[in-house]
């Protein structure tokens, strides 16, 4: 979670604190000491929400940041199709499969499975270039699946890819490894990333002010609400008018950017600097579909296989491995603990992992990839909590294929009335979310 004060909304914040370290994770502790120590275990956190028993489970292999998710299929199972040029607006999305699984009515879902064709001549997957396989996808939610609302802090990933793509469209070869010199001296923008993703405070700055910093300083309001406008293609609409759009994105989330932060002059490693100019902001309230924040996260994590109509603009795949894993260990330089895996590694939602069977991630490589937002909206009387989160873990042995690996992207929203502790509206998304996470992995979800 984080703090969000808009003028008509507000929501409860907490921050990780104290240690319970759950047996089940036998190996992140010692890999990722700093998500130990500082962003789980808050003794007044929510189970899945805030990782209140740290039990949230790391890679205990080495992180390869190049890694390509192993979901082969010999044969692509029907419904599944290579990517639609055009955007959201021509995907078909099925909302009949998930009618059996049990979503609580408080939640509207959305979600993409991924499967893989095998390429020739392949002795290693996960050394392999993402382009070399085929990939196929297939699109499902519930009958709600198409409603934008708030996205309270889960929309913060969005707002730092608009700040990669400014950054690289002025300063040709700087990113996200790129740095800027703040209070600390010399910081890694990729280890910014991971105090948005883990709320982590040691370092003296927020999420909420770092969310804004990316998305509408850095990255510009109004370029960021015309990647929902154009680039996602989306157009959901209420009622009868076919031309309402009730999407946006400006990227504020209720608190000012860090002072220290105000000069945008970014450096690499060769010293090389470039400064982006200030530039005037209007207000776009973050709202957006459990489709469209699925999509969105789809074509960062794959950004490697997507269309090319379809990546960020202006943004490489190095700025996806920064929203994913935060600064790269060797240059990371925030922390006073190693982070081998922060970004969106670091989050402390565990939703998906609560419905998986945690015996298949003991060893060998998988990805439990978040973003949480929740609050209470005194506008709307409601307790609201979301995630999005990308997914790779291998099969349930169970699972009518064999063995392999199931690869998905998930976005979903609970809201719930009057539910000012968000016990409730944790409850329902875990519910959910656990269904069907469970019916993925066991096969019953193809």
């Amino acid at each position: 979670m984080g703090q969000l004060k808009h003028s008509f909304l507000f929501f409860l914040f907490s921050i990780p604190c104290t240690i319970s370290v759950n047996d089940v994770n036998n190996s992140g502790e010692s890999s990722n000491p700093m998500y130990y120590k500082f962003w789980c275990g808050h003794k007044d956190g929510l189970q899945y929400l805030d990782d209140a028993l740290c039990a949230k489970i790391f890679p205990s292999t080495p992180i390869n940041r190049e890694f390509v998710c192993p979901s082969i299929s010999s044969n692509i199972p029907t419904g599944y199709s290579p990517e639609v040029s055009g955007g959201l607006s021509h995907v078909n999305v099925n909302t009949t499969l998930l009618d059996s699984i049990g979503i609580p009515s408080s939640v509207n879902l959305a979600l993409i499975l991924i499967r893989r064709s095998a390429p020739s001549e392949q002795t290693q997957l996960l050394e392999t270039n993402e382009k070399t396989a085929s990939v196929y996808y297939k699109y499902l939610g519930n009958s709600r699946f198409n409603e934008p609302a708030e996205t309270w802090s889960s929309s913060k990933i969005f707002s730092i890819t608009n700040a990669a793509r400014a950054i690289q469209a002025l300063c040709k070869k700087q990113s996200l490894d790129s740095y800027i010199n703040g209070k600390h001296g010399k910081t890694i923008l990729g280890d910014l990333a991971t105090v948005i993703c883990s709320y982590d405070t040691t370092a003296g700055y927020t999420s909420n002010s770092l969310g804004k910093w990316f998305g509408s300083e850095v990255g510009g309001s109004n370029n960021l609400n015309e990647l929902v406008l154009s680039w996602l293609g989306n157009k959901p609409r209420t009622g009868d008018n076919a031309s309402e759009w009730t999407e946006s994105m400006g990227g504020s989330y209720g608190e000012a950017p860090p002072a220290d932060l105000a000069l945008h002059k970014f450096f690499q490693n060769n010293e090389s600097s470039c400064t982006l100019p200030s530039k005037p902001q209007l207000f776009y309230p973050n709202t957006l579909s459990p489709l469209s924040a699925a999509e969105w996260l789809r074509r960062i994590v794959l950004h490697r296989s997507v269309l090319p109509e379809h990546k960020v603009p202006n943004m490489q795949w190095e700025d996806a491995e920064d929203i994913m894993y935060g600064a790269a260990p060797n240059t990371s330089n925030l922390f006073s603990l190693p982070v081998t895996m922060g970004g969106m590694s670091a989050s402390t939602d565990i939703f998906v992992q609560s419905g998986l069977n945690v015996s298949t991630l003991q060893s060998g490589e998988f990805r439990l990839l978040s973003k949480l937002g929740a609050g209470y909206s005194t506008s709307r009387d409601r307790g609201e909590i979301l995630t999005n989160a990308y997914t790779c873990v291998p099969r349930s042995n169970t699972h009518p294929e064999g063995s392999g690996y199931v690869e998905f992207i998930l976005s979903a929203r609970a809201s719930v009335p009057l539910d000012q502790s968000l016990e409730r509206a944790q409850a329902d998304l875990q519910k959910a979310i656990s269904n069907v996470v469970s019916g993925i992995q066991s096969g019953d979800i193809i």
